[in-house]
């Protein structure tokens, strides 16, 4: 199988946390596939036959509510690890679908846990990521059932800002391209309202937005919002 090479710019928490001759073996094992935006990688009754691990793009996970209201789990984005939270079942969770041209690769699951048992440091790092998406999860849980709108928000931005890769230099590349409505998708609540919130932290000083991205500039700022909210 074709062996991939990645920019180390571009690897995500995954990726970018192995050791490079573990990475490169870890790239031979698995088959490249392509995707253009808004197609599915998978639907929740797909088997779960294999892991991927997003070499390009950005790909989201969601579910469907009754009436057909998408509620979106999380985004994944270059050097991620995503469809990993299957392994252990027959059929898929959730959906995931390319928000922009994405390339994956795709590892059968029996394949990949035989190299996690070759490299049991790599199952740790697999580990963490599953408790803090775990942990992620419960938050969102309890933030819809307990926190305002400003909270819901905030404590999104918060995580994304705390999941996002840190080049050199300590720069943040946290701003996924998330609209309005992503966000609102993500929190549970109307659009209308996280454009009020967003405007309200943007004059904080807190983010800035610039062509449906959001990023964290003033964490502390952020923090306040949370504390105090109108």
């Amino acid at each position: 199988m074709a062996k991939t090479r990645m920019d180390s710019g571009s690897m995500g928490p995954f990726l970018s946390r192995l050791k490079n001759s573990t990475r490169d073996q870890l790239l031979t094992l698995g088959s490249e596939h392509s995707f253009l935006k808004g197609d599915s990688v998978f639907s929740s009754d797909d088997p779960a036959e294999s892991v991927f691990v997003l070499l390009r793009g950005r790909v989201k996970i969601y579910d469907l509510a009754e009436e057909g209201k998408e509620l979106i789990l999380w985004f994944f984005q270059s050097g991620d690890l995503f469809g990993i939270a299957d392994m252990t079942d027959t059929q898929r969770g959730a959906n995931a679908r390319a928000c922009d041209a994405s390339l994956a690769l795709s590892i059968p699951r029996e394949r990949f846990r035989d190299f996690l048992e070759h490299h049991p440091e790599v199952s740790w790092v697999v580990i963490e990521l599953l408790g803090r998406r775990l942990r992620t999860l419960g938050d969102v849980v309890q933030n819809l059932a307990t926190t305002c709108v400003t909270g819901r928000v905030v404590k999104l931005l918060q995580r994304l800002d705390a999941s996002s890769f840190r080049r050199p230099g300590g720069a943040s590349d946290n701003s996924l391209p998330l609209t309005h409505q992503d966000i609102a998708d993500m929190i549970g609540c109307c659009r209308q309202s996280v454009t009020e919130t967003l405007g309200m932290l943007k004059r904080t000083g807190a983010i800035e937005c610039e062509r449906q991205c959001v990023r964290v500039i003033d964490a502390d700022r952020l923090r306040a919002a949370l504390q105090s909210p109108p």
